[in-house]
């Protein structure tokens, strides 16, 4: 799809502002939300002549979307259609010249000034008719957006309702109805479509009559029904366009597109004459954010007249609309006398006013939107609305907010546009720039072999123009433009031109003798038919002898000379008989005829009406046509070189002999001589004997900037009507646009064709089709071409010069040319009048046979294109089981059929299919199921034609639907032996197994030139993916979670979109897991990757709640819990440095509150053995139950936050934002990932954590930057707490790829520290250590920076921990530097005996003891001593140095 050919709601109409400064007044009833209150933007033009930036950007499926309003003017925008039916029998009658500029005027760059008037050309009482159509030839626009047409009131005052009542709109692409049809009529009601009447006023009144179409378009077309021409005599319309410019709020703290515009720079002026009486808390209310509030008037009266003034902070430049926006009211009360004002101004000095007195029929705007609006045509900063008039009673309307609407200006679309285009020549001329601009080409891609392509100046070849030369390997090549406009803006344009090869293969086969044949032994036979008369050549007879049309030199003839020769009735000219059998034995449909000379003389003549080949079976007729019917005989070359010509008819008849002759009495002026040379036949399906399309190039508005319009000479006044005009320059030969006109009308039709200038002597033409019942004769009779340079003829082939016209046909189509002597830039085609039977026609194109070099040789003669495909590209290389593809191919020719082999990779078995080239450069298969029947694998493609072979010379990855992690070769995930049907793309559905040696890992470099894809992915609990950021994924993610039931475990969620309340097992688990593991017909798990819902049946896929089973308890961590009952955790315990560690939160039942990321949980299951979560679930709402199960009417939405099934973490490096409550070191972070974070690589990210407290067999390792594992790690889903060098409320966490891993089977958190003493504390089964470590760099008072804070949980705790102390806070890690007494404290959750270990591994603690001062007895440091009825705190026990 190119850039173009790439590429109801209800109508609103939208009631305008004035040219030089009018109203717009608009309603939108409360019943139709989505009806914007648009206002007009419709005349301005910037002063640069282009809008900064593209207005179009182009869509994934290649239409595209407006991103302001764009008017579709300027290049490859067309008037296409014009109806007979609104022709005025008055202006322009006769004014063909005056009509086409008139209708010209509406894709012109002036969008203000000129303007097409549907009075010059409606009729009286019309009935459904179509006033104007716009195409545009070179995009195609996305459905969801507005278009429409932009018209005025030609004259002040008031514009009947009627007029617009009348106006419809159609929608087409590529020539056919969208179907979208929108029409307004008054029984539509006219407060549901948003429309009233403007009265008075200072301005001319401009309107957009517009819709919003969900389909894609490419033409607009606008009609009218039943309009008087006394109704619609002053509307005038200006332009079409696709997109709207949005209303931009004045407000502060508003949107972001406010917020970018103003600046939050907005502000009410104050004071009587800014704001009548109104004060600050109401003007406010008119610039905050909130735009459903604002300024309420209930009554106006001569007391009190409303008045209220916004300054936007900013200047607001001419052209743009300003307004404010109404709401409600009984405007119907507005009495006569009262006026609405608006005024802007240039700080206090006024730029303009614009005032509206009297509305009539506003009751149809009651209860509805009104906007108040004026286009500017001065710059300005403030905007005043006031309501002035007496004892106005309005009802309690609401004044909202000001708004901005930015200018209206041409887009870049509009100057100048890059297409696609398919070329058959070695040569492809790019468009001129614009008058003002200049552009740049460049060779983005081409075919590997095309060494010679180059693309020439207009200064590099004689000022020819843009040049892509040197195509001589048929393929694609990417070109980029760069287009600078006058005021150097830019604007950067692709499209791939396409250069194919038609085959010329099996064509013309004569119907001649071998060399050593003689008369006996002949197979053909050359005669003058029987049974006729004889010809007559003044005077002289034939020169040579008949036989020369059968022998073996095709270059021989028989020549009838002379300057004159009478044909009379059924007279034989020629006949060739083949001796023995039928040259044809019927069935299938051949082509034959006769190749003579003359092409240039005789193709003008009436000898052509007469000429007849006849077919005869054994002396019996079986077919007789006219020599020069297009539904008959054919006209066409032998080639480009030759002065031949061939007629020929097609026959699917057995014949054995064949004749030309003449049909009719006629004196025939043939110039100097009609030579026959041979009689042949084709197939025909071949395309042979064409009238040369390989050397055509059409002139097209992308390549030459052709634009096509009609001057009708009274075509129209009399019935004609022309359709889809634009089709004459679309570069399609197979549209056209149409000309109807009414039987034996004296009216010559006058098509005019202007484009960039074209050398002198190249053959230029229309090619026409769906002329019926006329010979060529008739048309040479009736038509004649012009060609000029700037409205300068210069050649006229009327009269005398009609020997210079050609016109040549095959099939159904006709090519009429001429040579023009010198260089031109406008065409016209005359279609003569008085011939009845040419009442239709149509017109395909324009066509050059180019020869820029100049050598009198057409460039396609001298074309030495390889015939055989040199490369092979298949786009895209990685495809899902059941797609297509596109074969991008390098040489090659059009038709031919070549073999593809795909071998594949792995077992090497070869599957071979026949393919053709396409007219897209593309390759068709013969048997399309041979590609689909392809298996998925990895293949290499070779390419057979004959002898010539191009072995692997590209390859096709076939992705499998469905694919199970083994991880037997290595962790890459595009390893194709890592999977157990291939690797995954968008198409597979994935499944990580957790029983697998290596995980896939996507941040190995080894395969990261291709993208890591799947479409929904399943994870096993405890399976891994490390790089999750770089999976691109189109479904989403499931996991399942098995967890240990009695013990709290800390966890987070790796998924968006989760709540607490997902944290059950469905009471019918069994039964759903049996359903989730049925496979379907295609042996596929699919069930995995349904949704996990309840919808309330008792179908066995419904994942039902159920919250007893088991029981399940969750706290939070520094964090309150929106909850049906919420405490605070609280330990009976003096101790601070116990105290401080307990901030957990109670067990909690709340359904619907968010996990958010990087956030921890404690998490507990009531029972034992372990249960299997899975997740993610999308339960819409959660309840509550009892501990019997039973439901209570209580329940949750859920506020499920983000996308659900998408990773909570889908881009790096994210920051993780941690909180608490109350100012701690203490945070708990959740590993967001489905993989292993590096505890060491994590705190060298993270320099401010001082220890990560891993929660490990019922108690917490505290690990620092110097006693880390190179092992350590925190799994996938696993909480831990993060204790900070620093106090605060929150703390933001460093991740980055580096830090992540597949789990290792290590375990180890912690290593030995030189002089570390580990105390090891044993009680009622539990146990718990603390270290102490000796550094002479180290501080004796506590240091965040390398101490550790002991942590104890409540129900997470083991009930038992041993801890130092220094500076009153207890501590799992110290180091100190000379102290001589350091304080050992218990924390126990009843007193009792303990059994303490001292681990002094290099007995760097030789002369230590433990002393107890409530016994007074000291213990050695090195073995296991029993301490007897200890409890909770400290100050009873101190490790000493014995002095």
């Amino acid at each position: 799809m190119n850039i173009k050919k790439w590429t109801n709601s209800l109508w609103s109409v939208l009631l305008g502002a004035a040219l030089l400064g009018g109203t717009l007044v608009s309603c939108q009833d409360d019943e139709f939300p989505s009806m914007g209150a648009t206002a007009v933007n419709a005349f301005t033009r910037s002063d640069e002549g282009m809008g900064e930036g593209n207005g179009l950007v182009q869509q994934d499926d290649g239409y595209w979307k407006a991103t302001r309003r764009v008017p579709l003017v300027g290049t490859g925008r067309v008037i296409n259609n014009i109806s007979n039916t609104f022709v005025d029998l008055g202006s322009y009658e006769s004014q063909a010249d005056e009509y086409e500029q008139a209708a010209n005027n509406l894709v012109d760059y002036d969008l203000v000034n000129t303007t097409f008037s549907p009075t010059n050309i409606l009729g009286g009482d019309i009935a459904l008719n179509q006033i104007v159509s716009i195409l545009d030839l070179n995009y195609d626009y996305a459905g969801g957006q507005k278009a429409g047409f932009v018209i005025k009131n030609t004259k002040s005052g008031l514009l009947d309702v009627k007029v617009l009542t009348g106006l419809w709109l159609d929608t087409y692409l590529n020539g056919e109805a969208t179907g979208e049809h929108i029409a307004y009529t008054e029984a539509t009601n006219l407060v549901d479509l948003g429309l009233g009447n403007i009265a008075g006023g200072n301005g001319l009144s401009v309107y957009t009559i517009e819709g919003t179409f969900s389909k894609p378009f490419d033409e607009i077309r606008l009609g009218a029904s039943g309009i008087q021409l006394s109704v619609i005599q002053d509307i005038e319309i200006m332009y079409a366009y696709v997109g709207e410019n949005p209303m931009i709020p004045a407000v502060n703290n508003g949107d972001a597109l406010s917020t970018a515009y103003f600046n939050k720079n907005v502000t009410t002026p104050k004071g009587v004459s800014w704001a009548g009486g109104y004060q600050d808390v109401s003007l406010g209310k008119l610039i905050d954010g909130d735009l459903d509030n604002g300024i309420t008037i209930e009554l106006v009266s001569g007391v009190f007249q409303p008045r209220m003034t916004v300054d936007f902070g900013r200047k607001i430049p001419a052209g743009s609309e300003i307004g404010f926006y109404v709401t409600g009211g009984q405007l119907a009360n507005i009495g006569l006398g009262s006026t609405t004002v608006l005024t802007t101004y240039n700080g206090e000095t006024e730029a303009e006013k614009y005032s509206r007195t009297g509305v009539v029929d506003l009751k149809l705007l009651g209860g509805g939107v009104t906007v108040y609006s004026m286009i500017t045509t001065k710059e300005c900063d403030r905007a005043k609305i006031e309501f002035d008039g007496l004892n106005l009673r309005l009802g309690a309307i609401v004044v909202h907010y000001a708004f901005v609407r930015e200018p209206t200006t041409i887009d870049v679309s509009s100057y100048f546009t890059l297409t696609n285009a398919t070329v058959y020549n070695p040569i492809y001329r790019f468009a001129d720039a614009p008058e003002g601009g200049t552009v740049q080409y460049e060779i983005v891609s081409r075919p590997s072999t095309a060494n010679n392509v180059s693309i020439k100046t207009p200064s590099e070849n004689g000022d020819i123009g843009y040049l892509l030369t040197g195509l001589t390997v048929a393929g694609n090549y990417v070109i980029k433009a760069t287009y600078t406009d006058a005021n150097k803006n830019t604007s950067e344009q692709t499209a791939t031109i396409t250069r194919m090869v038609k085959p010329k293969t099996d064509c013309n086969t004569p119907l001649i003798n071998d060399e050593d044949a003689t008369p006996e032994n002949a197979e053909y036979t050359a005669y003058v038919p029987e049974g006729f008369n004889g010809i007559v050549i003044g005077g002289n007879n034939t020169q040579g002898d008949v036989s020369a049309v059968t022998d073996h030199n095709i270059n021989n003839c028989i020549q009838y000379t002379d300057a004159s020769i009478t044909l009379l009735k059924d007279q034989g000219i020629i006949g060739v008989k083949k001796n023995n059998g039928s040259i044809h034995t019927g069935g299938s449909t051949v082509r034959t005829g006769f190749v003579i000379n003359n092409k240039s003389h005789l193709l003008g003549l009436d000898a052509l009406r007469f000429m007849r080949i006849r077919l005869l079976n054994n002396n019996v007729p079986v077919s007789s046509e006219l020599a020069d019917e297009n539904n008959g005989v054919s006209l066409s070359l032998i080639d480009e070189t030759s002065n031949l010509v061939r007629l020929s008819i097609d026959t699917d008849e057995e014949f054995d002999a064949i004749e030309l002759y003449t049909s009719g009495l006629i004196e025939l002026k043939l110039g100097t001589n009609l030579s026959v040379y041979y009689a042949f036949i084709e197939d025909a399906n071949q395309d042979c004997g064409n009238p040369g399309e390989e050397c055509m190039q059409l002139i097209t508005n992308a390549n030459y900037g052709a634009m096509a319009s009609i001057d009708t000479e009274g075509l129209l006044n009399i019935g004609g009507t022309v359709t889809n005009l634009g089709n004459m320059v679309d570069g399609n030969m197979d549209t056209y646009a149409s000309i109807m006109k009414p039987v034996d009308v004296a009216t010559a039709t006058i098509i005019t064709v202007t484009f960039n200038t074209i050398k002198e002597n190249q053959e230029v033409g229309f090619i026409l089709s769906g002329i019926t019942g006329l010979t060529n004769v008739d048309l040479i009779g009736i038509m004649k071409i012009k060609a000029f340079y700037n409205d300068n003829e210069v050649l006229d082939n009327t009269g005398g010069g009609l020997l210079n016209l050609k016109l040549i046909g095959n099939g159904d189509k006709s090519y009429i040319s001429i040579t023009p002597p010198e260089d031109f830039n406008k065409l016209q085609l005359i279609i003569g009048k008085g011939v009845g039977l040419l009442n239709t026609y149509q017109i395909n194109g324009v066509y050059l046979r180019p020869d820029f070099d100049g050598d009198g040789v057409m460039d396609c003669v001298t074309d030495d294109t390889s015939t055989e495909i040199t490369d092979l590209k298949v786009i895209p290389s990685d495809i899902c089981l059941g797609d297509g593809v596109e074969f991008d191919v390098s040489g090659g020719v059009e038709g031919v059929t070549y073999t593809l082999v795909f071998i594949n990779k792995h077992s090497q078995d070869e599957i071979r299919s026949n393919v053709t080239i396409n007219t897209s450069g593309g390759l068709d298969f013969i048997k399309e199921e041979d590609f689909y029947n392809l298996p998925a694998g990895e293949y290499f493609i070779s390419v057979e034609h004959g002898s010539n072979e191009l072995n692997r010379i590209t390859e096709l990855t076939i992705h499998p639907n469905e694919t199970t992690w083994k991880g037997t070769t290595d962790a890459d995930w595009n390893n194709w032996d890592n999977w157990s049907e291939g690797t995954p793309w968008d198409c597979t559905n994935v499944f990580i197994p957790n029983t697998v040696e290596n995980y896939p890992n996507l941040l190995l470099t080894s395969s990261a030139s291709k993208e890591y894809r799947c479409n929904n992915i399943h994870f096993a609990s405890d399976a891994e993916l490390i790089g999750q950021n770089r999976l691109r994924y189109t479904g989403k993610v499931f996991f399942d979670k098995t967890l240990e039931a009695g013990k709290y475990q800390l966890l987070s969620m790796p998924l968006q979109g989760m709540v607490t309340g997902d944290m059950f097992v469905a009471s019918n688990v069994s039964e759903w897991e049996t359903w989730r593991n049925n496979k379907d017909e295609s042996g596929h798990s699919g069930n995995y990757f349904l949704e996990i819902n309840d919808n309330g049946t008792t179908d066995v896929s419904n994942y039902k709640e159920s919250r007893t089973n088991p029981l399940i308890y969750q706290r939070f961590w520094s964090k309150d819990v929106t909850n049906k009952s919420l405490t605070r955790a609280s330990y009976s315990t003096d101790d601070a440095a116990i105290v401080a560690m307990n901030d957990w939160s109670r067990s909690f039942n709340a359904v619907g509150t968010p996990y958010a990321l990087g956030q921890g949980f404690a998490v507990r299951i009531e029972g034992s053995g372990n249960y299997t979560f899975h997740f993610p679930k999308s339960h819409n709402i959660y309840h509550y139950f009892d501990k019997g199960g039973n439901s209570l009417n209580e329940s949750d939405p859920t506020d499920r936050n983000g996308e659900i099934g998408h990773f909570i973490v889908e881009s790096l490096p994210p920051s993780v934002q941690l909180s608490r409550e109350t100012s701690g070191r203490f945070y708990l972070f959740g590993n967001p990932f489905m993989a292993h974070i590096n505890i060491k690589k994590f705190l060298g990210a993270n320099s401010s954590v001082s220890s990560v407290k891993v929660y490990k067999d019922g108690q917490y390792v505290d690990i620092t930057s110097s006693n880390v594992a190179n092992g350590a790690q925190i799994a996938p889903m696993q909480a831990v707490f993060l204790e900070t060098k620093e106090e605060g409320t929150s703390y933001s966490v460093n991740l980055t790829e580096d830090m992540l891993e597949q789990g290792n089977s290590s375990g180890a958190l912690t290593r030995a520290l030189p002089e570390q003493l580990e105390l090891l504390v044993t009680a009622s089964g539990h146990t718990a250590s603390c270290f102490v470590t000796l550094s002479s760099t180290a501080n004796d008072s506590y240091d965040s920076r390398e101490d550790a804070l002991l942590l104890v949980g409540n129900e997470e705790g083991s009930g038992v921990a041993v801890f130092t102390a220094a500076d009153g806070k207890a501590l799992s890690i110290q180091r100190m530097k000379s102290a001589t007494r350091i304080p050992v404290g218990f924390y126990l959750k009843q007193t009792g005996n303990v059994s303490l270990t001292f681990d002094d591994s290099d007995n760097a603690w030789n002369g230590w003891k433990l002393k107890d001062e409530q016994t007074g007895r000291s213990y050695p440091i090195n073995g296991r001593i029993t301490l007897n009825d200890v409890s909770t705190g400290s100050g009873r026990f101190f490790l000493e140095k014995v002095q």
